[in-house]
């Protein structure tokens, strides 16, 4: 009696463990393997669409065309005027791309497509934190890369795609940090991607709904110190490109970009 385990015993549970996880990520490597195929194939058959992927693509164009010197990758402009619409982050990103390989449609199409197809495991990451079977994390997954909103907004050279990835990544990290709490970092992390993508008020919409979920499943952690200390840490990087912008443009800035391209339109029809 209270004697260790028969070693048959603890070598079934190892080898069932090491099954467990090897199951485990040949359906991360498979998921993200497929959404890859769908949403990179062929992204540069099509030309740009008017108007949105346009004006991402001509910002991202006239950053590449600067060095990192100039600081054109924090002060943007379209057609040479300052680009005060959206944050930078997605812009910079097929900025590079566009230096990699060229200004053409694949380039300024693959940064958003590859975000959207990460978003697909990290769903079934987030999934696999609110069942308790493998299947169900599965097939909404699965049932998640065939939207068709999904595929047509993370193939285009727009926000959506990044966005979607960012947001779903930050529920993800928002429920690993119930357990662990250097989580957190992700958490404020991810916010400030959300933001440096869409803009602050997309930042608030998700920041809002962690802290709801958290107020309502777990509130001990919006007391934590070391859950706050990650929450801000994370978020540091949104709120500097802030502070630069305002620094740099000071009242063009507040009218342009935290008014009407983001508290107004609360009010206001777009």
């Amino acid at each position: 009696m209270g004697g260790p385990p028969p070693a048959s015993s603890v070598q079934y549970l190892t080898k069932t463990k090491r099954s467990e996880r090897s199951l485990e990520l040949f359906c991360i490597f498979a998921l993200t393997f497929a959404a890859l195929c769908l949403y990179c194939f062929n992204l540069g058959d099509m030309p740009l669409r008017d108007w949105d992927e346009a004006t991402v693509a001509q910002v991202a164009k006239e950053i590449s065309r600067h060095s990192p010197e100039a600081l054109h990758w924090l002060f943007p402009s379209l057609n040479g005027e300052p680009y005060l619409n959206k944050p930078p982050l997605m812009h910079n990103l097929i900025a590079e791309a566009f230096r990699l390989w060229g200004v053409n449609e694949f380039a300024a199409r693959i940064p958003g497509a590859f975000l959207t197809a990460l978003s697909v495991p990290v769903l079934y990451g987030l999934a696999r934190e609110l069942f308790s079977l493998r299947l169900p994390a599965l097939l909404t997954a699965l049932t998640y890369l065939t939207m068709l909103p999904v595929v047509r907004h993370g193939r285009l050279a727009m926000l959506d795609g990044p966005v979607l990835c960012f947001g779903i990544m930050t529920l993800w990290a928002v429920l690993r940090c119930r357990r662990d709490l250097r989580w957190s970092l992700v958490v404020g992390l991810s916010i400030a991607l959300v933001g440096l993508t869409k803009g602050i008020m997309m930042a608030g919409l998700w920041g809002a709904i962690a802290f709801a979920f958290l107020l309502w499943d777990t509130p001990r952690l919006l007391l934590s110190f070391y859950g706050l200390l990650g929450f801000i840490l994370g978020s540091l990087p949104l709120w500097a490109w802030y502070g630069a912008q305002w620094i740099h443009y000071q009242d063009l800035f507040i009218s342009t970009n935290l008014w009407s391209q983001s508290f107004s339109r609360i009010f206001n029809e777009v």
